[in-house]
């Protein structure tokens, strides 16, 4: 299952009253709802992926508005594809009560681009209605466990109109969350990037469990990659070492081919053959073998005099 359908199901499961519904309804319908009009009737239907979306949107229906779930139906549309549909009378009803539909002074039917301000009253109301918006058409995905750093953290709501986009931005930012906004294939895509803010944007909705689970893998992915870079620093080191031993190692062979080792000042003599017998050893390791009388830094200014006089002698051959 993926994180997102996980959130998503946390925030269908959790317990509710019936203005949290109502609040919630409210965001699933103006973010995954298409209105229905026709032979001057109007309603709505609502079309997702996720089955257990819309039969939780039933079950939201019958109890807010009292709608007989034998008007209901949710049809296949595809194989990935669902749709909720209801007669036009409930329909209708619906939109009225949730103010996306309304009477101008002319009598006229009109339709609002955004949720009414009057239903989102305070902090409460509008997380429901983050939350089914999410529901609705919202997506999240985190980086994957096999690779740390293979994408990032994104969650986002997809908005019909930039109106709604813009109410979500300032619902967030009523939390404390700071989102941004793009455009997308003619719709407005709110998001947000940072995994903290992620956090406190599902804890806020509800979806405390998938929190929860998130910052362990936030905890995961940040040891998962102290262990890398780690191990790719070691064995960075370990290169370097392999690489100027490799380097030291030839120019005693010249030393030893030519003037011979036992002919050096008997510093160099001992540090030229330490270096022989152990060519995978660090600059440490020589030191111990040498007795522990000659301190690293030692080491490493004898290993540059003996390369200097193999260099000397090289050109000399020549």
């Amino acid at each position: 299952m993926s994180f997102s359908l996980s959130v998503k199901q946390e925030l269908l499961k959790a317990e509710r009253d019936t203005d949290a519904l109502f609040c919630m309804l409210a965001g699933e319908i103006l973010l995954a709802g298409a209105l229905v009009v026709s032979n001057k009737t109007i309603s709505f239907e609502l079309a997702s992926e996720n089955k257990e979306f819309l039969e939780y949107a039933e079950k939201q229906l019958v109890r807010c508005f009292q709608i007989s779930p034998e008007t209901m139906k949710i049809k296949v549309v595809s194989k990935t594809k669902y749709v909720l549909t209801l007669n036009s009378q409930d329909g209708f009803r619906v939109l009225q009560e949730l103010m996306i539909v309304f009477r101008n002074r002319d009598g006229e039917i009109e339709f609002r681009r955004d949720v009414n301000p009057n239903l989102m009253v305070d902090l409460p109301s509008k997380k429901n209605y983050l939350a089914g918006a999410f529901c609705g058409a919202g997506s999240i995905s985190i980086p994957s466990q096999e690779g740390a750093d293979r994408g990032g953290y994104h969650m986002e709501w997809v908005c019909q109109t930039e109106e709604k986009a813009e109410t979500i931005c300032q619902f967030l930012a009523e939390m404390d969350i700071i989102s941004k906004k793009i455009e997308r294939h003619g719709n407005y895509v709110v998001y947000l990037k940072e995994s903290d803010a992620i956090c406190k944007a599902l804890a806020e909705m509800g979806a405390i469990k998938n929190m929860l689970e998130l910052e362990n893998h936030k905890v995961e992915r940040l040891v998962r990659n102290n262990i890398n870079r780690q191990s790719n620093c070691l064995s960075a080191n370990l290169d370097k070492v392999m690489s100027a031993s490799a380097k030291q190692v030839r120019a005693i062979e010249i030393i030893k081919s030519t003037i011979g080792i036992e002919n050096l000042p008997e510093p160099l003599c001992e540090v030229a053959l330490a270096r022989l017998a152990s060519p995978e050893a660090s600059l440490s390791d020589l030191a111990v073998l040498t007795g522990g009388k000659i301190s690293r830094a030692g080491i490493s200014l004898r290993l540059k005099k003996l390369m200097e006089i193999a260099e000397t002698l090289g050109e000399e051959n020549e």
